[in-house]
């Protein structure tokens, strides 16, 4: 059974091929072969360097270096801001505008009593009229005490931040 023999794929070659490169499917002589396989796996040693500058490049990765984690780290501190102006307000609605009622009657019963050993003129009326008074502060203090708030979780919603790569704009 006679073989029918090709010529090598590479102009200039005069040397029978002796196999078929299965990437490019050229017929190929056996020095050409080896040198097709050299310049394939010569092409491997820039891809690897490749993967170790990405590997090295996340591993010393940063993201506080970039403009978007400067824009959430903003967004935080604002974020903080809102809740300790709520808070703010909430304390003084609920604690400090609340006590300026007792507060005044303090003062006016203070007043009454400084001005009743003043003049040594106390009356039963007065006395009872004091200690009433002061039974009224003491509850309405107690009652600031006493306060009793329901809170609810602040839930931040995963959606509230968006990201986005400039590939999916």
């Amino acid at each position: 059974m006679a073989s029918q023999t090709r010529s090598c794929a590479v102009k200039k070659c005069e040397v029978s091929s002796c196999a078929v490169c299965h990437c490019c499917k050229n017929d190929l002589c056996l020095d050409h072969l080896k040198e097709h396989k050299d310049q394939l796996n010569a092409q491997l040693i820039p891809l690897g360097d490749q993967i170790n500058t990405f590997l090295d490049d996340l591993e010393h990765f940063d993201p506080t270096s970039l403009s978007t984690f400067k824009q959430l780290e903003q967004w935080r501190i604002l974020a903080h801001d809102t809740v300790d102006q709520f808070y703010k307000r909430m304390k003084y609605e609920l604690f400090e505008q609340q006590k300026n009622k007792p507060l005044e009657k303090i003062h006016a019963t203070r007043n009454m009593l400084d001005q009743l050993i003043q003049k040594q003129a106390a009356t039963r009326e007065n006395i009872n009229s004091l200690t009433n008074d002061i039974r009224l502060i003491e509850q309405e203090v107690n009652a600031l005490r006493n306060i009793h708030i329901k809170l609810c979780p602040l839930v931040i919603d995963d959606d509230l931040i968006i990201a986005s790569t400039s590939e999916n704009r």
